[in-house]
Order: C-alpha cells, then sequence, then structure tokens
C-alpha cells in the first residue's frame, strides 16, 4: 500500500528513528488496502504531502507511534521477561463522521492488523531462531537503519554489548 522507497532518519544519540513513505497512486494488494487509496480523505489538516503519507516514529527502547492521514497510532512493547513481552496499542483521529472518512479508518485499521499479524509471525520466528543451536550474533542489515540504530543506542549504554563473546553465550566459538 505504501511505496517501496522511505526516508528514515535514526539518532543512536538520542533515541530515535523517523521512516516515513508516500501511499501508492494505484492498489496493488487486496480488498482493504484498495478500499483505503480509493476513499481516504484528503487530509488537508496536514502540512505538505503528509496527506499521502504512513510515517512512524520510535522511542527507544520501545514506543512506536504511527503517523497516519485519519489517525495516531501509539504502540509500547514492555519486556516482561527473556523472549517475552506485553504489546499495548491504543489509536487516536480527529471526530470526522463523513462516511468516506470511517470507511477509511476501518479499512486502514485492517490493513494494520494484517501488517501486525504479519510482524508478530516474524518476530515470534526470530526469536526462536535467536534460541536455537546455531545462532551466532552479526551484522545487521543496511536497509533497516532505526534498527541499526537501536542496537547502537544498546551498544553504548551496555558496555557487555560491545563484546564480541558474551559470558552467557554458550554458542561461542
Amino acid at each position: 500500500m505504501v511505496d517501496s522507497r522511505y526516508d528514515v532518519q535514526a539518532d543512536p544519540v538520542i533515541g530515535t528513528s523517523f521512516a516515513t513513505h508516500l501511499l501508492k497512486s494505484e492498489p496493488a494488494g487486496g480488498p482493504d488496502e484498495f478500499a483505503y487509496l480509493s476513499i481516504r480523505s484528503s487530509a488537508s489538516h496536514l502540512p505538505g504531502d503528509y496527506g499521502r503519507r504512513w510515517s512512524y516514529l520510535t522511542l527507544f527502547p520501545s514506543v512506536n507511534i504511527g503517523l497516519q492521514p485519519e489517525s495516531v497510532d501509539y504502540f509500547a512493547i514492555y519486556p516482561i521477561g527473556p523472549g517475552r513481552a506485553i504489546y499495548r496499542t491504543e489509536s487516536f483521529s480527529l471526530p470526522d463522521p463523513r462516511p468516506e472518512v470511517q470507511a477509511a479508518r476501518i479499512a486502514a485499521g485492517r490493513v494494520w492488523e494484517q501488517v501486525q499479524a504479519e510482524d508478530n509471525a516474524l518476530t515470534e520466528s526470530v526469536q526462536r531462531g535467536l534460541e536455537g543451536s546455531s545462532y551466532r550474533h552479526g551484522y545487521l542489515s543496511p536497509q533497516e537503519p532505526g534498527v541499526r540504530a537501536f542496537r547502537d543506542w544498546i551498544r553504548e549504554r551496555l558496555p557487555i554489548a560491545r563484546q564480541e563473546t558474551r559470558p552467557w553465550d554458550t554458542k561461542a566459538a
């Protein structure tokens, strides 16, 4: 639903990442994407082209704010133990009873649910991989500057995270 190119500004010093990308002109996905792109509001209350963008502000270590023309979504992750966390979310929007705005919000919510389900499956898969016997720590993809900035933020604050081998790593050579 969004252009594959996106702008990312990550700052590991202050602990933030901001990513933004334009919505596609033509839908390429399922019915909810088509509905959202076809009926979304003009978002004349937003400056520049932000009425045609979905953006994400991350506050390290665990707060994300999604900015869409129709709403602002907040979600936070609270660690509760090794490999376990609680996820909290809330959505806020300006009052607008117009049917097309309500329909766009419903379609966007369905898209977000699908994206979240995909992210959850990916996160669970990565966690299983991290717990596997063949995992070795390594470099992160340059395509994820926000994740890399978060890693750098952790390394700056936790000296043990800068060590090549860790005392608890039983898989170290």
